[in-house]
């Protein structure tokens, strides 16, 4: 959280000497909305995680899937980015940026969808572990398989 407070902090500072030194509506108005964005950003950060903003380690909260890559993610942002230069060069780049980022999207709705059953499932594997009986042993340490 911090890097995000410290670049509202940033654009706040530049825009508001901004808007003071050159009184250009234009400016003002990118600045402005950039500050918007980044602070609905930090919100939604601070909402979504309310230890977000609470100093030191972060607290155990058990096992979590961690993703390393996603190439759905990066075809989204491809799309997007292509989409929005497409504004400026011309139309079939908007054609081409819109199909990228229906891909890229619609791979990601799959990637999260897969990520919640293999989460469900390590929690069922979790729970059905916890309820099983302990297998007793013999004396000299191999498993019965009996159940006391």
């Amino acid at each position: 959280m911090r890097p995000l407070l410290i670049w509202l902090a940033i654009l706040t500072t530049t825009g508001t000497l901004n808007a003071i030194w050159t009184g250009d509506l234009i400016q003002t108005a990118t600045f402005a909305a950039a500050v918007l964005a980044v602070g609905t950003l930090v919100l939604f950060q601070v909402l979504a995680n309310p230890d977000a903003l609470r100093r030191g380690a972060p607290g155990a909260r058990g096992a979590e899937t961690i993703v390393r890559a996603s190439a759905a993610a990066a075809l989204a942002a491809i799309g997007l980015s292509t989409l929005v230069v497409g504004v400026v060069f011309g139309h079939f780049l908007i054609d081409f940026g819109a199909a990228v980022l229906i891909v890229g999207l619609t791979r990601l709705v799959l990637e999260r969808r897969a990520q919640h059953a293999a989460e469900r499932a390590a929690a069922q594997r979790r729970a059905g572990a916890e309820a099983s009986p302990r297998v007793a042993g013999r004396a000299g340490g191999a498993p019965t398989g009996e159940v006391p």
